[in-house]
This record gives structure tokens, C-alpha cells and sequence, in this order.
């Protein structure tokens, strides 16, 4: 029985979807007048059966600001949490139709998310904000440290900015796959974002200790699906990925604060040290 379930489940990943006419009738298109039969105009693109605006239609507009409507918010979701690499791998090779607008779907989660935050917890966060921008003016800390200690308080969007450094060693270490062979850059921009969204709706259960290890399960299953390496050749690649995204964060990090370094320098806000105090007596 479990084995049963588990091939249908399977057999769900690798075809989920199942595309038909609703109507096949003929449709005259009441935004261009051209005839058809169909789902959508192919002149125009609008939607067969729109006429006078109804309840039903207010319903929808105001259902698809927040991404409820055809091929949905919700429904992009289920399929990143259930066939995630199978999923991005829909996307980024041509089937636009079958995933909500990526930049899109990581935006409202990430509003949602931050709301849903505040609303559970609307003082601590603030309150731990504040002490720590004092503790960092008190202690004088560098630019890297102060970096990562705002990226800690704004989960939500620190999750895209580390993706972001991962498109580089993905696209390294994976440029051969399998499954999908020679991936370009910003096909890997969409690849991280899709990934984002679903660690942006775990960020808030970090206080349960779960965030890291789903993370690190979710790209395994992510891009052994997406890529189609097995799961031992993808475990490797996928580490040495992640030690090449820490690394070149680390070196962006310190550049830019040493550019800061020298430009404070410059304009007189810092007074470099003396040399003479430097050398021992």
C-alpha cells in the first residue's frame, strides 16, 4: 500500500499537469472580436467567457493581487514543497504557464511573512533591533560584523541576498548536469529566488532549530531533481558550492569595507593611526 502511494506520489513529480480546453465551443473574444475556441484568445490572449464585470469578478481581481488566481500563489508553493527541482526545472525550460511569477511570489511571501512576524511578536524584534545598533555604536564593531548582524534581523530578505552569491558556484558546479546540462546565469538567478521562497516561509520557525537543517535537506532534493547527478555526487558539489558562496561573500564583505576604510580616511571622518606608536621600544 505505502509502496503504492509512494509510486503515485512519484509519478506526480515527474507529471503533474493536465491541460485541457474547458470550453471548446466558439468564442468570439471581447476584447479584439476574433473568433476562437479555446481557453484564450490567440490574437489578444485575453481570457475566454470575460464579459460584463460580475461578483465572480470582483472576487478575482482582487483574489489575484495576492496571487490566488489560475496557476496560483498556493499552487506554485505545494509544487516547490512537493517536486521542488522538478518544478524550477518546469520554469526555467520553457513552461512559464505552469509557476506564478517568481519575483513576484518571493515578494508576498516576504510581506506576508514580515507581517505575520510583527504581528506574533511586534516588540521584541524591535526591541533586540535597537539594542543591537547600540551594542554595535558602543563596541565600534567593523563593517563585516555589523553586515551579518543586519542580515541575521532581516531574515526575510538576507535569504535572496545569499542565494544571489549561490548562482556563480551552482552554475560551476553543476554547468554539466545530467538532467540539465549547461544552465545559463540567469536562469540560476530564478533557480535561487524559487528556492528563497519557501526558506523565507520557514525563516520564522528558527527558534524550533529547524530552519538550517530543512535548508540543507531542501537543496539536496532541490537540485538532485533540477539536475539529475545522484544523490552522493550532488551532496559534494552542492558543499563545495556552498563553501565557494561563503567564501566570495566574505571577500565581497571585506573589500567593500575596506573601500569604506579608505574613503572615511580620505574625507577626514577617520584619523589613520600614528605610524610611530606602531613600531615596539
Amino acid at each position: 500500500m505505502l509502496r503504492q502511494r509512494y509510486a503515485r506520489f512519484r509519478a506526480w513529480q515527474r507529471h503533474p499537469y493536465i491541460f485541457q480546453i474547458k470550453d471548446p465551443s466558439l468564442h468570439r473574444c471581447a476584447n479584439c472580436g476574433h473568433q476562437f475556441r479555446g481557453n484564450y484568445c490567440p490574437c489578444c490572449s485575453q481570457k475566454a467567457g470575460v464579459g460584463r464585470v460580475t461578483w465572480a469578478a470582483l472576487k478575482q481581481n482582487i483574489m489575484m493581487v495576492w496571487g490566488m488566481e489560475s496557476r496560483s500563489l498556493p499552487y506554485s508553493l505545494v509544487q516547490l514543497l512537493g517536486r521542488p527541482g522538478y518544478f524550477i526545472r518546469d520554469y526555467i525550460s520553457g513552461r512559464r504557464q505552469v509557476c506564478f511569477p517568481p519575483v513576484k511570489m518571493l515578494v508576498i511571501v516576504g510581506i506576508l511573512v514580515t507581517l505575520l512576524e510583527h504581528l506574533i511578536v511586534p516588540q521584541t524584534a524591535e526591541v533586540n533591533m535597537e539594542a543591537t545598533a547600540d551594542t554595535l555604536k558602543a563596541a565600534h564593531i567593523d563593517f563585516l560584523t555589523s553586515t551579518l548582524v543586519w542580515l541575521s534581523n532581516h531574515r526575510e530578505w538576507s535569504t535572496l541576498i545569499y542565494g544571489c552569491f549561490m548562482i556563480f558556484p551552482t552554475w560551476l558546479m553543476f554547468r554539466k548536469a545530467p538532467a540539465y546540462p549547461y544552465h545559463t546565469m540567469p536562469e540560476g538567478f530564478f533557480v535561487q529566488v524559487l528556492i528563497c521562497t519557501i526558506i523565507v516561509i520557514v525563516e520564522p520557525f528558527d527558534e524550533w532549530r529547524v530552519v538550517y537543517p530543512f535548508m540543507a535537506i531542501y537543496y539536496v532534493i532541490t537540485y538532485h531533481q533540477l539536475f539529475g547527478y545522484g544523490w552522493w555526487t550532488t551532496i559534494w558539489r552542492l558543499v563545495v558550492t556552498a563553501l565557494l558562496m561563503l567564501v566570495s561573500f566574505v571577500l565581497l564583505m571585506l573589500l567593500i569595507g575596506v573601500a569604506i576604510g579608505i574613503v572615511l580616511v580620505i574625507t577626514g571622518q577617520v584619523t589613520p593611526p600614528d605610524a610611530s606608536l606602531m613600531v615596539p621600544k
